[in-house]
């Protein structure tokens, strides 16, 4: 069987996302051994090891037609982890993505796959499977529209008592 390579890649986007924070990873293939390189040198725990914001791994030695998966491991709840191939967010602690080398034609593709191995998407458009975690939030600016409805009142109270009194004035000025 022909081995493939291909990188994985971390990106962290969004208001909130924090891009120095070190979001742990597996990848693991059930051809079994899965070699794993962070900037060149071997990663001793292909079941847990580390990538920031940018930072990439490449695998290698994996063979074709073989179900590999990437797996993200996420106690922090908030960020919405896709991956390439997938359109649905994850929100669980394990994010988990399946991918195999599919032949076609002379050359072989990524493609996102399913638990059993059946073919859930389009190709991945390289070999660079690009995990991305969102953290989204409302900014606050000042201005609790849950609180208008009040302000309003305060406003209406306010105009009256100066109304009465004007009145009241003009009463005494006659």
């Amino acid at each position: 069987p022909v081995n493939t390579d291909f990188t994985v890649k971390k990106e962290v986007t969004g208001w909130f996302g924090d891009k120095t924070k070190q979001f742990t990873f597996a990848i693991s293939s059930d051809a079994g051994t899965v070699t794993v390189k962070k900037d060149g040198v071997a990663v001793t725990n292909v079941t847990n090891f580390t990538l920031s914001d940018g930072e990439t791994v490449k695998v290698s030695g994996i063979p074709a037609n073989t179900i590999i998966t990437v797996t993200e491991k996420l106690d922090d709840a908030g960020y919405d982890t896709t991956a390439s191939g997938f359109s649905q967010a994850q929100t669980t602690t394990e994010r988990i993505f399946r991918y195999k080398f599919v032949q076609e034609g002379e050359k072989f593709v990524l493609k996102p796959v399913d638990q059993y191995g059946n073919v859930t998407g389009d190709e991945v458009s390289s070999t660079t499977i690009v995990v991305q975690n969102e953290k989204e939030g409302e900014i606050d600016n000042g201005v609790l529209l849950d609180t208008l409805p009040y302000i309003v009142i305060l406003a209406v109270v306010a105009g009256g008592v100066a109304l009465l009194m004007l009145r009241k004035r003009r009463k005494e000025d006659d």
